[in-house]
């Protein structure tokens, strides 16, 4: 059978324009492969702190029980899939942030000793304190680059109530808060410009806010307080320290999970809560009244206030 140098020519021009027609299509469908985004199970919308790096986006994206984006509105679109994505948006209601840690897990144990402070034996006395433990607690905060001294350990009987710390503090460092916890965890001690924070002292010098529920603002013979803080109180005036980083991200650290859990990040388990009230920027005397409307382990709500 003979065949034309035409037909062959017709042949191949065919067989070239199907490869072509092919490899298109190939190319498209490894493309939209590439570039095609999860179905999110959940999307959540609102004011939302990740705590990583005191960041705050718009809104993440959740599947199969972790988080798959995290950043600004635009960028979630491709997540959505209607009626496949159950959509929360918590904008205007509150704060989205990190959950689910061990709520009795002692910060003191966690991260912030590490890079902020020191642990002190019980048998630390006062005058070692002041010129030896508090000075090189200091150097420590510095160094790295903190804003806040905390360490622990000192021992109840070795300390006595009456003597003014925040004043013997303030001789080592008044520029950067201070605040030391007993060794059980009860009591602490903090300087001036951290009472100043916690509203304790004013900032003219005169005494302040000098009640906590639940706790003891410790005060000389003038009314002033001296600096020595006992339970609630000394959780208020310790939460106004400048830490660089949330409670959910040192609980983490402190488990060895801080690959998997503690900040709203992609990759890690979407543990998080909806908080009724920004706290992070409402006034202090509200930070009482906020609560959980809802909880959430693993992108999976287990918990939700009544008429929330």
């Amino acid at each position: 059978m003979k065949i034309s140098k035409q037909t062959i020519h017709i042949s191949m021009k065919k067989m070239m324009s199907f490869i072509t027609v092919v490899s298109v299509m190939i190319g498209m469908g490894l493309f939209a492969s590439c570039n095609s985004k999860p179905t999110a199970d959940l999307m959540v919308y609102g004011k939302i702190f990740t705590s990583e790096g005191n960041q705050f986006v718009e809104v993440f994206a959740v599947k199969d029980g972790k988080y798959v984006y995290v950043g600004d509105k635009a960028g979630a679109e491709a997540y959505v899939e209607e009626g496949k994505t159950e959509v929360v948006d918590y904008t205007g209601k509150g704060l989205v942030m990190p959950g689910c840690g061990n709520g009795h897990a002692h910060y003191s144990l966690g991260y912030a000793i590490q890079s902020v402070g020191t642990v002190m034996s019980r048998e630390t006395a006062v005058d070692k304190f002041l010129k030896e433990i508090v000075p090189a607690a200091v150097k420590k905060a510095k160094d790295s680059g903190t804003h806040a001294v905390f360490g622990s350990g000192w021992e109840m009987m070795k300390f006595p109530k009456d003597l003014c710390y925040r004043k013997l503090l303030d001789d080592v460092c008044s520029d950067i808060p201070i605040y030391f916890a007993d060794e059980e965890g009860h009591k602490g001690i903090a300087n001036t410009i951290l009472l100043k924070k916690a509203r304790i002292i004013n900032e003219d010098g005169t005494a302040g806010k000098t009640e906590v529920r639940g706790g003891e603002i410790v005060l000389d013979a003038d009314g002033m307080p001296t600096g020595y803080v006992k339970e609630q109180a000394g959780t208020y005036v310790r939460s106004l320290l400048d830490n660089e980083k949330l409670f959910s991200v040192d609980v983490a650290k402190q488990m060895f999970l801080e690959n998997e859990r503690g900040s709203i990040s992609v990759g890690k388990y979407a543990n998080f809560l909806l908080v009724n009230k920004d706290v992070l920027t409402c006034p202090v005397t509200e930070i009482h009244e906020a609560k959980p409307a809802a909880t959430y382990f693993e992108g999976k709500k287990v918990f939700v206030k009544p008429n929330e």
